[in-house]
């Protein structure tokens, strides 16, 4: 979750690392955390690093939707992704103001408004394929 993110980082931004990649959220509306406390603990998380380690390249990934497996309720599937949506049109929003790269993952691991099915072991996580796709996307990011 965002809140255990923003723990455990200082440890990390210590190390000045060249890039940090963060993708986060899906635990935090799963567990009906509310969309604008993410994006606060996201706005939180980027000063942390911007601010302890200025020269580290940021990469933000858009929280990837679920599918109705995770939940084997339509309705918890469409609320779930509306606010998945919602997030990321504010984090997309942000990294666009801040200068924030902003890498849209549901282009290469969704379908529609879902994450695609054969992608996924239980409508939440990556398979082996969706990892695959997830590396091959981010390696053309990496130098």
């Amino acid at each position: 979750m965002t809140e255990g993110i923003i723990e455990r980082l200082g440890p990390l931004v210590a190390g000045h690392p060249k890039m940090i990649f963060v993708m986060a959220g899906i635990n935090d509306l799963k567990r009906e955390v509310p969309v604008d406390s993410v994006f606060e603990n996201y706005k939180k998380i980027l000063s942390m690093i911007s601010d302890k380690s200025p020269r580290t390249k940021l990469f933000l990934q858009s929280t990837l939707p679920v599918t109705e497996a995770y939940s084997r309720r339509e309705e918890r599937t469409l609320e779930v992704n509306k606010k998945v949506s919602e997030l990321n049109s504010l984090l997309k929003k942000f990294c666009t103001e801040k200068k924030i790269n902003f890498l849209d993952l549901t282009k290469v691991l969704s379908a529609g408004n879902d994450l695609r099915e054969e992608l996924t072991v239980d409508g939440l996580h990556l398979n082996y394929t969706g990892y695959r796709i997830w590396a091959t996307f981010l390696n053309s990011y990496l130098y």
